[in-house]
């Protein structure tokens, strides 16, 4: 029993320890790539105003309503902007999409395979709906797609989770029909499922594209 408590008590540290590393994380970034450029256009003195108004706002509002009050910058970097996706132009939605998938890149390459996962699915979200992009945007809309998935595939093979990871494999090879990575990945899933006949015909499909290819071999 008191081992069983624990490890329950590590598992429960283990995911706030995470959860602030990702509100670490963003605000560091939020700070350094949105802060001078909200500083640019409404000026430093405005800028300190708002930011330190924020900073105190949301220390009070925290000290009166939570029993264990904390202190800050999530309140005075969300006061200093508040841009929904949906507020973003075509070519800022790519530009987020483009950072989201670098993010996770790190993340994965750390082994935070998890954490590289969400990124990739925040990325998508940026880029998701493409009808009002320029026939150039939805170009590299598409390649942004491609890349999230089939790396959020990897990370969802790696975290075992692998009808997640199938999914994935499939919307890539709904945009691109030849993608050899997304036939081998998806048939590492369906080996994973025990469903050899398709993993089979997904290998022989890589190897009729490319025969040379090393991820089919």
């Amino acid at each position: 029993m008191p081992c069983t408590l624990v490890s329950e008590n590590r598992s429960c540290w283990s995911k706030f320890h995470e959860c602030m590393e990702d509100m670490e994380e963003f605000n560091c970034y939020s700070l350094n790539s949105i802060g001078p450029t909200v500083e640019s256009f409404s000026g430093p003195r405005r800028y300190l105003v708002v930011y330190f108004a924020f900073a105190i706002a949301s220390s009070a509002m925290s000290y009166r309503f939570c029993k264990m009050p904390a202190v800050g910058a999530s309140g005075e970097i969300f006061g200093l902007v508040k841009k929904e996706s949906w507020d973003l132009n075509t070519q800022e939605k790519i530009e987020a999409a483009g950072k989201k998938k670098e993010e996770g890149n790190v993340l994965f390459k750390a082994g935070k395979y998890a954490r590289a996962s969400k990124r990739y699915e925040q990325a998508i979200k940026y880029i998701e709906y493409d009808t009002s992009f320029s026939e150039d945007e939805k170009k590299q809309a598409k390649a942004l797609k491609v890349a999230c998935n089939l790396n959020n595939a990897t990370s969802k093979l790696k975290l075992k989770e692998y009808k997640e990871a199938e999914k994935l494999c499939t919307k890539v090879l709904d945009l691109e029909s030849t993608n050899v990575k997304s036939l081998y990945r998806r048939a590492q899933t369906y080996i994973h499922l025990a469903d050899l006949d398709l993993a089979e015909f997904d290998i022989k499909k890589a190897l009729e594209i490319d025969l040379d290819n090393r991820y089919a071999l």
